[in-house]
Order: structure tokens, then C-alpha cells, then sequence
């Protein structure tokens, strides 16, 4: 299929880091490159004189302006301090003039699961791992919340990847629950009726906070102004 413009992250495989410098400017062409991070000069292109010269009128006047920026999505403002969700936000309303930008990700289960956020009222899931395991708060660390938590009333239960349920059960056993979610539906749906999560910067935590469900995220100092979970208002540790 054939598309008029395709926006594409500079870290996805459109990005293709493992590519060779001489090929940049042709991806450039092709595509309206954005990136969370920095995005390298040969992949900034504006697209509007290419759409132009090929679009009827109509059609270029839609997309003039989205065309017109290619680069970093952070910092907007000069701010460090917003989120990724608000720098994305900002992008959109500001730079790209769109209207009725919102921050939610318009993420809800189907009514047919019958599902009730927050329904179960002391359920903490906690998820202590992440992509990057120098970020991680120690395993020890979690158990020992956990046991906090349940003296005060909680019911802390463990979740985590089925690679690596085996490091987690040898180091908790069987004194908290670890319900192994069949698919990523079926966790995302336990996290929805829980009254937390908390975890590392993880996945879990941003579908949490995506989910309308309080997070606290523990993390190494300073690194979470960008990347903390943006959907929901969370706490940081």
C-alpha cells in the first residue's frame, strides 16, 4: 500500500540503527523521522516540498504542517522537567497545530469482561523488574515492602515475565501470590482492578498509569523526569 507520508521513530526499524551512513539521506526523503531522543541531522527532513509537488491541494493542506518538523519530541518548551506524554502533547497542539490534543491514551477494557477498576481494594501488584536491570530496585528491597505492606492491611502480590518467574519464586517462594498471566490481555486486566502497582520503570508501570491505575515508581534519582508514567498522575520514588 502506499502511503502520502509515514512518520517514524528514529529508533524503530524504520530508523535501522545498523545502517550505513550513505543510505540516511534517501531514508530521509521517505520518510518524516521523530525520536524520543536524539534525532541524527542526516534523518531531519522536512517533507513539505515533496507532498506538495505530489498531493492535490486538499490533501496538503492537511498534512502542511505535521510535514513541515522532523526531530526530538523532548525538552519542548526548553523544559526538562515534562514528561514524554506532555512533550508529545505539546508537539502535537503547538508545532504540528492540531486540534483537541489530549494526554489519554483512550486505553479501556471492553464492557463484555465486566471488569470494575479498582475493585479490588488492598490488591498492590508488585512488578521489580524492567527492561534494564541496573534501574532495578533490589529484589530483597520488594520483599521486604511487601511484607510491610501486608502488616498493614495490603494483599501484595508479585507479577512479572514467565522468564522471569523462576529468579522470583526462588527468592519469595510461596509467601505472596504470583499469578502467572496467560497473555498480555489478562495482566493488563488484573492491574485495571487493583488499587496500585508498584514497580521499577517498566512496562507494568506505564500500562498501570495508562490505565487510569496509581503507580509509585522507584527510581534512580534523576532519571525519571522524562520517562515517569504520564497518564495518570504517580508517585516517584
Amino acid at each position: 500500500m502506499k502511503y502520502d507520508l509515514v512518520i517514524a521513530d528514529n529508533a524503530s526499524i524504520l530508523g535501522a540503527p545498523d545502517r550505513k551512513p550513505e543510505e540516511y539521506p534517501a531514508l530521509a526523503e521517505k520518510y518524516l523521522y521523530l525520536g524520543l531522543e536524539r534525532v541524527p541531522q542526516s534523518l531531519r527532513h522536512e517533507q513539505k516540498t515533496r507532498l506538495q509537488k505530489s498531493l492535490p491541494e486538499w490533501k496538503f493542506a492537511l498534512l502542511e504542517r505535521i510535514a513541515s518538523y522532523s526531530g526530538d519530541i523532548r525538552f519542548q518548551h526548553g523544559d526538562r522537567t515534562l514528561s514524554m506524554v506532555q512533550n508529545a502533547a505539546i508537539l502535537c497542539a503547538e508545532v504540528w497545530g492540531l486540534e483537541d490534543v489530549v494526554q489519554e491514551a483512550g486505553l479501556t477494557p471492553p464492557t463484555n469482561l465486566g471488569l470494575v477498576q479498582g475493585i479490588a481494594l488492598k490488591r498492590v501488584i508488585m512488578h521489580p523488574f524492567s527492561g534494564l536491570g541496573f534501574k532495578n530496585w533490589p529484589l530483597k528491597k520488594y520483599l521486604a515492602l511487601a511484607r510491610e505492606l501486608r502488616a498493614a492491611g495490603w494483599e501484595p502480590e508479585f507479577c512479572c515475565a514467565a522468564s522471569e518467574h523462576k529468579a522470583l519464586h526462588e527468592l519469595i517462594g510461596d509467601e505472596f501470590p504470583m499469578p502467572v498471566a496467560k497473555n498480555l490481555s489478562a495482566f493488563a486486566a488484573r492491574i485495571y482492578e487493583a488499587a496500585a502497582l508498584i514497580g521499577n520503570d517498566s512496562g507494568p508501570v506505564h500500562l498501570a498509569s495508562c490505565l487510569g491505575v496509581p503507580t509509585l515508581t522507584i527510581s534512580l534519582r534523576g532519571y525519571m523526569h522524562r520517562w515517569r508514567p504520564g497518564w495518570r498522575q504517580g508517585v516517584i520514588a
